[in-house]
């Protein structure tokens, strides 16, 4: 797998922006090989519909999937295994970036979410969007938990 070697920093003042962590009693690959393994998302991410990978979990690799009804077309900016993924995309107007960031504590692994959406259309629907965002990120986080969990046989 080819890696970026530097860390995908979100636009923080995009008109809807929601930075959310978690702590999952895992270790770090674990958690690695869910968030990295984009054509599976949907087996885990109630928000995801389908995902069509166009190539290798790299960066500069482009994929279309559909979540929350919207037809998303994304790329790839850093694979960072197993510290980081992260992608920017489009739908509707909108401009989206999308990082995965993670930490090992122990036989623990924080991640981390962060995601921006700018254009006009963020601009005009900021307070909502920041709501989805924060709902949204935040369901996401408890599944990646309790999937990640659930594999490496941790008691819930």
């Amino acid at each position: 797998m080819l890696y970026s070697f530097y860390r995908m920093e979100i636009n923080k003042q995009a008109p809807a922006y929601y930075q959310t962590s978690i702590t999952i009693d895992v270790p770090i690959e674990i958690v690695w090989g869910i968030v990295s393994d984009i054509a599976s998302w949907p087996s885990w991410n109630s928000d995801v519909e389908n995902v069509d990978l166009h190539g290798p979990v790299t960066p500069g690799t482009s994929f279309k999937w559909k979540a929350g009804g919207a037809t998303i077309q994304s790329r790839l900016v850093v694979v960072e295994a197993p510290y980081q993924i992260g992608w920017h995309g489009a739908t509707m107007g909108i401009k989206a970036q999308h990082v995965f960031k993670l930490t090992q504590q122990g036989t623990q692994t924080v991640v981390t979410t962060e995601e921006a959406y700018e254009g006009l259309v963020s601009s005009i629907l900021r307070k909502y969007l920041r709501k989805v965002l924060q709902t949204t990120l935040d369901k996401n986080l408890q599944s990646l938990k309790t999937v990640s969990e659930q594999r490496a046989g941790t008691p819930q």
